[in-house]
């Protein structure tokens, strides 16, 4: 084996110390896009999980309006029965022919 002169022991040194910053630059590369990454994940999930929210309220408000719009055809289907209702008895009064349909 050869004498390790000074030389060649400052380009063993500056190898080692590039293989080690290099090794380290890999670890935090590797970390960060493991951080950015679950970042992603979990944002993805806060979305879905604010238009499965969102749908499930605007779900809510159609059957509530579709509840209120039967409310409103049954009182109206009451009002105009009645209204029929008088006008036989008005026609009735007065003694206007009737046709049945």
């Amino acid at each position: 084996m050869k004498e390790l002169n000074i030389q060649t022991l400052i380009a063993l040194g500056a190898f080692l110390l590039a293989l080690l910053t290099n090794v380290f630059g890999v670890v935090v590369w590797y970390a960060v896009w493991y951080a950015n990454s679950e970042k992603k994940k979990y944002a993805a999930e806060r979305d879905f999980n604010h238009l499965k929210n969102n749908q499930i309220e605007i779900s809510g408000g159609i059957a509530e309006i579709a509840k209120d719009l039967d409310g409103r055809f049954d009182d109206l289907d009451k009002r105009l029965n009645s209204q029929d209702h008088d006008l036989l008895e008005i026609k009735t009064y007065l003694n206007i022919h009737v046709k049945q349909e």
